[in-house]
């Protein structure tokens, strides 16, 4: 099973701050980060970016744990089963993975993706 962004949070928060520190630092109660670091709820992008300066790391390298769907995305999959099996056949096979960014650019980040460069 793959790591969740509540888990990578405790991971890169533990060795610097408290709970109740960072809580504070990002101007969050720290039952609050407990239900994020516990995947009971997820950051607002606001407070997920503040969360990543303070842990000095990479906004785009702590959001790649961010596993929901939005609905609009979730409409679709219900709408078009084969959208949901292909989503499958990429995440089983890096290979056709590596060969979608090769020809459509990487997604994580990029506006234009899914424009043929």
């Amino acid at each position: 099973m793959e790591k969740s962004l509540g888990k990578r949070i405790r991971e890169l928060r533990e060795p610097k701050y408290s709970l109740r520190q960072l809580a504070g630092l990002i101007g969050m109660k720290p039952s609050q980060l407990s239900e994020i670091e516990t995947g009971g709820q997820y950051p607002t992008e606001e407070k997920l970016r503040l969360i990543a300066k303070q842990l000095v790391v990479d906004y785009e390298e702590i959001k790649k744990y961010e596993v929901r769907i939005d609905k609009e995305f979730r409409d679709l999959v219900r709408k078009d089963p084969e959208v949901g099996l292909l989503l499958r056949r990429v995440r089983d096979n890096p290979k056709l993975a590596g060969e979608f960014n090769r020809n459509y650019g990487k997604v994580s980040g990029d506006q234009d993706a899914g424009k043929k460069r």
